[in-house]
């Protein structure tokens, strides 16, 4: 059993893994366990299955980064935001938030690539000092740990 402990850790630490041990004996790549075509040992030319780590997540690093405005702008609306991707996700959306977390009301700004621009409508509810957060979100989901809070100054119809 602590062969199984050891591949649930290595799977755990390669953000998830796409072999499967059903728990009875030794793992398939523990050493003496025996080989899919034969037994055991140096002399066994059999294939041994191997731990192969799931295509990585989108990360905070990485995800979505955005290159204009910054922080402390002032910004006319309607107002261009540029933006970066890391990954594209299925469907992707920039999930914007007015405050400094994702909770409550949001707008989606459809993408369509790793990178481009959304425009901030000129709307009366977004004018004055606002901090705004920017998220990634993918078919409709937000994507945890993307999020970008910018504090900036709306101007716009009053």
């Amino acid at each position: 059993m602590r062969g199984v402990g050891v591949l649930v850790a290595v799977c755990l630490l390669a953000a998830g893994c796409t072999a499967t041990h059903n728990g009875s004996g030794p793992p398939p790549d523990a050493p003496g366990a025996p080989a899919a075509n034969g037994p055991a040992g140096p002399e066994s030319a059999g294939p041994v299955q191997s731990v192969q780590p799931a295509p990585p997540a989108a990360s905070a690093a990485n995800a979505l980064r955005i290159t204009s405005p910054h922080s402390g702008d002032t910004l006319a609306l309607p107002a261009a935001v540029q933006y970066e991707l890391g990954a594209v996700p299925t469907n992707p959306a920039i999930r914007v938030y007015s405050g400094s977390s994702p909770t409550g009301g949001y707008r989606d700004f459809n993408v369509t690539g790793a990178h481009g621009s959304i425009t901030l409508p000129d709307d009366k509810t977004l004018a004055g000092h606002r901090t705004l957060t920017f998220c990634l979100a993918g078919d409709g989901r937000l994507i945890e740990n993307t999020c970008v809070a910018l504090d900036l100054t709306l101007t716009g119809r009053k």
